[in-house]
């Protein structure tokens, strides 16, 4: 990887950690530089289009860093209840890991700028569709139906993007443990479900 490469990866993923933190609009461009031991002028260099272009490659990086840890879980699991449980401890674990400070690497970003920033939004969305894929992959290998793939992949995005934020407020794994047997149970439901 080239130096100016190095440098722009090394300033998306600090702003990408800072962001996850502590928001938008508390993260300052100056800030991100100097965590990133990154010269001035490397910010317009790299991101001519400021701050949101820079917030929407580190949504982007942080949303493929997530979709591929996913994934993998997702992956070695033997059934579907399995993979629902252990994408909820993997989670679990980075929140007891961060002191509650990393919850998803997108929320934060997606609730302060999706509707003021058309290009932010538009990544947001994009990540969240790739997870929701994941989790289709995943429902489709455990043998689920073709027409319940969209509402319980949904289902469970949203029912784990729900307990994170819990979390947090909690400062416990409580929500997500609930959530993980919660959406196990659920999944076992719909497998012996027939088809609509």
């Amino acid at each position: 990887m080239k130096k100016g490469e190095q440098t722009r990866l090394r300033i998306v993923e600090t702003a990408a950690g800072l962001y996850q933190q502590q928001g938008y609009h508390a993260t300052g461009l100056k800030q991100i530089l100097e965590l990133s031991k990154s010269p001035k002028g490397s910010m317009y260099f790299h991101f001519p289009g400021g701050k949101e272009e820079l917030a929407s490659a580190a949504a982007a990086l942080s949303g493929e860093e997530m979709r591929k840890a996913l994934d993998g879980v997702i992956r070695e699991a033997e059934t579907l209840p399995d993979a629902l449980q252990g994408v909820c401890d993997v989670l679990a674990t980075r929140l007891e890991e961060s002191e509650f400070l990393d919850g998803c690497p997108v929320a934060t970003l997606t609730l302060e700028m999706a509707s003021r920033s058309p290009a932010i939004q538009s990544t947001c969305a994009s990540v969240y569709r790739e997870w929701e894929v994941v989790i289709q992959e995943s429902m489709k290998k455990h043998g689920l139906a073709t027409d319940q793939l969209d509402g319980f992949a949904t289902f469970v995005l949203s029912s784990i993007e729900g307990a994170l934020l819990l979390c947090r407020a909690y400062q416990s794994t409580e929500p997500l443990h609930n959530t993980a047997r919660s959406l196990a149970h659920f999944a076992t439901l719909l497998q012996s479900a027939p088809s609509v």
